[in-house]
């Protein structure tokens, strides 16, 4: 109980801390920065006219965050509606790639992958750059779309690979090791088989592996972004890559606040579920 009312507290700074974060940054950056990100000059007047606004207003904003008010977008529409509408639409595909995500690391962690494969996964993981890593994977993965009619089987899939990948390299490094112990070489010694083995191993590998959901959520969100615009689709990613295009303020705000709530619940539920297993 203790631990679940620490980390919901550090949740809740986190969710805060973002949107402040982003709101500062919003109002302060020159627009030569914008510029620089591709952002053009149509949009560089909405944001004026955001900055205009709602100068020196971040405890009007902060004290309607807290009531759940998240503001309207450009459209003139509720924030909130317009994030909950596009989470509806991303749900199936998320949904789908979490089962896709949990049953690779099931099978890496069960059934093994050889040994040339799981270090040419790990060592590409940990070489490249986040965001370099999800995109040469999205594209590798929308590369077999014309094989498939289905846009939800393309954006699951995609959707699923990057923090697959991520979690399953962790899975490949984290198994092998385990299966290098003493402990488990004694247990091959009494002539304990490799799946038996492996079989027992999944609970210490599900213990190792959830610090790290979190970042395999952000990446799955980061994925998100590339998935949807590509594939046509209009949930969460389309949402967010045009409120970017558009610096649609309160809406970029809006889905600050989403994904940075997601990503907290994730955290903690990982934390809570970690601290059930003996140590």
């Amino acid at each position: 109980m203790k631990i679940l009312v620490r980390e919901s507290l550090l949740a809740i700074l986190l969710v805060f801390s973002a949107h402040g974060l982003v709101y500062f940054l919003l109002a302060v950056l020159p627009d030569s920065s914008f510029s620089g990100l591709g952002i053009y000059a149509g949009s560089q007047e909405a944001l004026a006219q955001w900055r205009l606004s709602h100068a020196n207003s971040y405890a009007t904003q902060f004290a309607n965050l807290i009531h759940g008010d998240l503001g309207r977008s450009l459209d003139n529409l509720p924030v909130r509606e317009q994030i909950l509408d596009a989470a509806l639409i991303s749900a199936p595909h998320l949904a789908v790639a979490t089962v896709l995500i949990a049953a690779g690391v099931w099978l890496v962690g069960f059934k093994g992958v050889p040994d040339r494969y799981g270090e040419l996964l790990a060592n590409y993981v940990n070489f490249l750059p986040p965001y370099v890593a999800i995109s040469l994977l999205v594209i590798l993965s929308l590369s077999v779309a014309p094989l498939l009619t289905a846009p939800t089987v393309v954006a699951s899939v995609a959707l699923a690979v990057p923090p697959l990948a991520l979690l399953s390299a962790q899975a490949y490094r984290i198994t092998e090791e385990n299966l290098r112990s003493e402990h488990v070489r004694m247990h091959f010694a009494l002539g304990a088989s490799t799946t038996r083995v492996r079989q027992r191993l999944l609970k210490n590998l599900l213990y190792q592996l959830l610090p790290s959901l979190h970042n395999a959520t952000l990446a799955l969100f980061a994925s998100l972004l590339f998935v949807e615009v590509l594939v046509g689709i209009g949930g969460l990613g389309s949402l967010t890559a045009r409120a970017i295009k558009r610096v649609d303020v309160d809406l970029a705000l809006g889905l600050v606040v989403f994904y940075a709530i997601v990503v907290a619940g994730v955290h903690v539920t990982a934390r809570v579920v970690r601290a059930q297993f003996p140590e």
